[in-house]
């Protein structure tokens, strides 16, 4: 039986170590926002290449296996947070890769669309409705910060990862 939706590879979760998780997933900023003399707000990034922050916390009985983890070392990341993306066209291209058996497709109606996923990243909706596609993606990051805390007495441990998207 599986303890979390979450995988990290790259990082060790043993059994009793992630069955409170909670994931916090937050645009980074790729350009600034100015305005124009004339005050049209204007943007300077490339809209097209959005990036990802998260924050990964976990309280289980037992911590993370953080032991052979390190700043700055890659993790792939199975996100516990869905992402959502509305279309018009049969054939889709998602975002990001999904995790397997996480898509989920429905129309304005709320009701379930068959589609065939054909590969990590392509949606064949058969259906010609507006679709909304919901998935948890699959992220390469790297890793920012950790944070392991055990209490003695009471028992318990939490821990804490910020990664960000390479």
């Amino acid at each position: 039986m599986k303890e979390t939706l979450l995988t990290l590879k790259g990082v060790g979760l043993p059994p009793l170590s992630a069955r409170q998780c909670t994931q916090i997933l937050e645009a980074i900023p790729l350009g600034k926002l100015y305005r124009t003399v004339n005050g049209k707000l204007i943007y300077t990034g490339d809209e097209r290449n959005q990036k990802y922050t998260t924050l990964i916390k976990g309280q289980d009985k037992h911590p993370a296996g953080f032991d052979t983890l390190r700043h700055g070392q890659l993790v792939q990341v199975g996100c516990i947070q869905r992402l959502w993306q509305e279309e018009d066209t049969s054939l889709t291209q998602l975002g990001r890769p999904a995790v397997e058996g996480s898509v989920f497709v429905m129309n304005e109606q709320r009701k379930p669309l068959s589609f065939v996923q054909e590969g990590p990243r392509m949606i064949r909706i058969l259906s010609e409705e507006k679709a909304y596609i919901s998935y948890r993606p699959i992220l390469d990051m790297c890793v920012r910060e950790m944070n392991l805390s055990t209490a003695e007495w009471e028992g318990g441990s939490e821990w804490y990862l910020k990664l960000e998207e390479v």
